[in-house]
């Protein structure tokens, strides 16, 4: 299954504001979790709950962003693929 692509809320402010939120991500793919030591409760806590929730008023007067809708643990935007944090 291919992860999802993010959320890309077009720019209308005139502000040169953009917001990045990489970590909001809550789609596991099977393959993610079946792999996990602990299931999808050892992944859980990578995220960074409802920090996109907080966005939306900013984003509401217009602000950009860009929004992770797949999992921190399936693809961290801010890591090299050789920097995880997990640990099998």
């Amino acid at each position: 299954m291919p992860l999802p692509a993010p959320i890309v809320i077009e720019h209308r402010s005139d502000l040169p504001v953009l917001l990045s939120i990489p970590h909001s991500g809550r789609t596991y793919p099977d393959w993610l979790v079946d792999s996990a030591v602990s299931g999808l409760r050892s992944l859980v806590g990578l995220e960074d709950p409802l920090v996109d929730r907080l966005a939306w008023r900013a984003i509401s007067a217009g602000h950009g962003a860009v929004i992770a809708t797949a999992a921190r643990a399936a693809i961290d935007c801010n890591r090299a693929p050789t920097k995880s944090t997990l640990t099998w």
